[in-house]
């Protein structure tokens, strides 16, 4: 799945500079919400990259995207901006936002 977490650069799509991977789908009962987990796979650490209670995207109403505000432990923010399937294939995908 791609991630935006940086404005400042114009790679890949303009949209998505950065790759996770989506490893499942809980609910939480704190929060009453669904989300998915995620491997990061940019980190050296396997304990944080792996962790199913850190690495989570809650959808969020107030900008209709899936989040993950876990800014404090990163130091960013990522929003969910493309998911790919795994078989390589790009039919029927959800198309990637344009960057305006």
């Amino acid at each position: 799945m791609g991630v935006r977490c940086d404005d400042t650069k114009n790679i890949n799509d303009g949209v998505t500079d950065h790759f996770v991977v989506i490893t499942g789908r809980g609910f939480d009962e704190v929060d009453k919400a669904y989300y998915y987990t995620y491997v990061e796979t940019g980190r050296s650490n396997p304990d944080i990259a792996t962790d199913p209670e850190e690495n989570r995207f809650y959808y969020n109403e107030f900008l209709d995207q899936w989040v993950d505000d876990d800014t404090y432990r990163r130091g960013v923010q990522y929003i969910m901006t493309q998911v790919r399937p795994n078989d390589g294939e790009t039919s029927n995908t959800t198309p990637q936002p344009s960057k305006k």
